[in-house]
């Protein structure tokens, strides 16, 4: 039963692009692109395409990684429910006008079975052998300043996805562009994720799930916002929606700073336009999430945990480390 639950949460993501049909022929393939590896986003509802921040911000909107002013790596690590594990690693290096990036994921799920027809059994079927799925995901990105507030960006990537014995590898590309002026201050992006030829696999083709994301963000400072808001408070509102129309997300965050900075405190909410009718667990609606992040000196560590409704909880891990100066 493990076994047969696993499958299920695996393929969940598929029938969240294909209006319930599983990887049925013309729809998305690669499901496991919307899994957000960052443990911040995540804690902020993943209303994160007017931040951009960080270099894992690039997953997000390339164009925010014109911003960054000095090298980072960043490793993160999500554990998804029934085991699923998924990994990712990024680096990022500024340059006199812009920046580039790469970035590697790895996501894998073990103890599967393989369900056969079996007019012998009780129940009509029968299960064979366990097998493993993993997928791969490597790419890299560039982006510079267009103006004093513009940036704008660009990112290529190589996805490969084994199922047992069959595999498929496909590419896609992102583009994206970021806003900000620090005299309101608000910065907003825009930004289009996974856009690429059809992947095949088998004998069928499959088109990879495309997105498009626009985000706005407000920041409080002394001048901008209640006084009684903790100053360098975030609100940040994002909207996404599947290219093909098969689901629209509204999203929310906020970020609070205590100890001057050190201290993070962050909560969101990722909504689905379309009903996935995913329940409630330990209290949270599917889509709610709470996160805390603690900065000392280069070094930033993030942890969120966001509900996938009666699927459980999906865990996340983020270590930075900032090299050199601004």
């Amino acid at each position: 039963m493990a076994g047969k639950r696993k499958f299920a949460v695996f393929f969940f993501l598929s029938f969240l692009l294909n209006d319930g049909k599983l990887f049925s022929a013309g729809k998305s393939a690669f499901p496991f692109l919307l899994i957000v590896p960052s443990a911040r986003a995540s804690a902020l509802g993943e209303a994160y395409a007017g931040i951009a921040e960080g270099p894992e911000g690039a997953a997000f909107n390339p164009g925010g990684l014109a911003l960054e002013k000095r090298r980072s790596v960043s490793l993160q690590h999500v554990f998804f429910v029934d085991g699923i594990l998924y990994d990712n690693l990024f680096y990022a290096h500024p340059l006199q006008k812009g920046a580039w990036a790469a970035h590697m994921g790895f996501l894998n799920s073990k103890g599967l079975k393989k369900t056969v027809a079996d007019s012998a059994s009780q129940d009509g079927f029968r299960e064979l052998e366990d097998f493993s799925t993993n997928d791969f995901l490597a790419e890299a990105f560039y982006a510079r300043t267009i103006t004093r507030h513009l940036s704008a960006g660009a990112g290529i990537k190589m996805i490969r996805e084994s199922l047992s014995d069959n595999t498929s590898v496909s590419g896609a590309f992102d583009l994206g562009a970021l806003y900000q002026d620090s005299a309101l201050p608000i910065s907003a992006g825009i930004s289009l994720q996974n856009l690429g030829p059809k992947a095949k696999f088998q004998d069928e083709s499959f088109a990879l799930p495309a997105a498009a994301r626009a985000g706005i963000s407000f920041r409080q400072t002394k001048n901008f916002a209640p006084s009684w808001v903790p100053e360098q408070s975030l609100l940040s509102l994002e909207t996404a929606r599947m290219i093909d129309g098969s689901d629209q997300t509204a999203s929310a965050g906020i970020e609070v700073p205590f100890l001057n900075r050190k201290l993070l405190g962050r909560s969101g909410y990722h909504y689905h336009l379309k009903k996935q009718n995913l329940g409630y667990k330990v209290l949270a609606p599917n889509g709610f999430s709470l996160g805390v992040g603690l900065s000392m000196g280069g070094w930033t560590a993030d942890y969120s945990a966001s509900s996938f409704g009666d699927l459980g909880l999906i865990h996340r891990i983020t270590l930075t480390m900032r090299i050199g100066h601004d």
